[in-house]
């Protein structure tokens, strides 16, 4: 799966959330609007995204396997 990919399905995911859903990065707490702004204007916060999905993804995976 490429990276275009996946933030294609973290703006599918957000899309479907409802609008008072929240996003909390650190000390920044995002809305929906804001992150789908962002996901699109910002290269670093989309690979910071991505990052952070791949590892969970390998998280949930090792645990399941252990």
């Amino acid at each position: 799966m490429s990276e275009k990919d996946i933030v294609q399905r973290i703006k599918d995911n957000v899309e479907r959330q409802n609008d008072n859903w929240r996003f909390v990065m650190g000390r920044e707490v995002l809305t929906k609007k804001e992150i789908l702004k962002r996901i699109d204007k910002d290269s670093k916060f989309r690979k910071i995204l991505v990052k952070m999905v791949i590892d969970l993804s390998i998280d949930i995976l090792s645990r399941q396997s252990g």
